[in-house]
């Protein structure tokens, strides 16, 4: 009996450490280390490749924005702007194969822009992508590609993930 409660004095600390890591390394994984992206096609996109890349046409049939939380340790959430990536220079397509999550809101005058995004691509889950947001663009005539990804934008150094607020000074 007394070895079982010595035994439980060594694990339960282990897994409030193993535990206190799994979340920070979450937080980490998604807000990432500073790492040099790969260069990736909007074709060649695949969930899980690490901080990538992609140039395209990004188009903004809609201003969306939703309240997003990256991962489960920064306390409060941030608005994010999504908007649909296309090879470079197509404006006609239709079919959303990159879904892009951007931490700075689109120039509102524009409809179409060249965009050179770096960011993580992720599987789409409701969590990231809203229902809502789906069904806006699927009225204005887009479809959804069976392997679309959602390309969660690098937040810009001057923005805090963890408040959601600029670091700048002001002015």
């Amino acid at each position: 009996m007394g070895s079982r409660k010595h035994l439980l004095w060594w694990i339960a600390p282990v897994v409030a450490i193993g535990i206190a890591l799994a979340m920070l390394g979450s937080w980490v994984g998604v807000r990432g280390c500073a790492t040099k992206p790969q260069q990736v096609s909007v074709e060649d996109l695949a969930p899980g490749q690490g901080l990538v890349e992609v140039r395209g046409t990004a188009h903004y049939p809609v201003r969306v924005a939703q309240d997003y939380r990256p991962s489960f340790l920064p306390p409060t959430s941030q608005i994010v702007w999504i908007f649909p990536l296309f090879q470079p220079g197509n404006t006609l397509g239709r079919e959303i194969r990159i879904l892009v999550l951007c931490y700075t809101e689109p120039d509102p005058i524009l409809s179409f822009e060249m965009r050179s995004i770096v960011g993580w691509p992720r599987k789409p889950t409701r969590r990231r992508v809203a229902t809502n947001v789906i069904e806006a663009f699927e009225t204005l005539g887009y479809t959804f590609a069976e392997d679309w990804v959602v390309l969660e934008e690098r937040p810009p150094k001057e923005f805090s993930p963890v408040t959601g607020a600029s670091l700048e000074a002001p002015r």
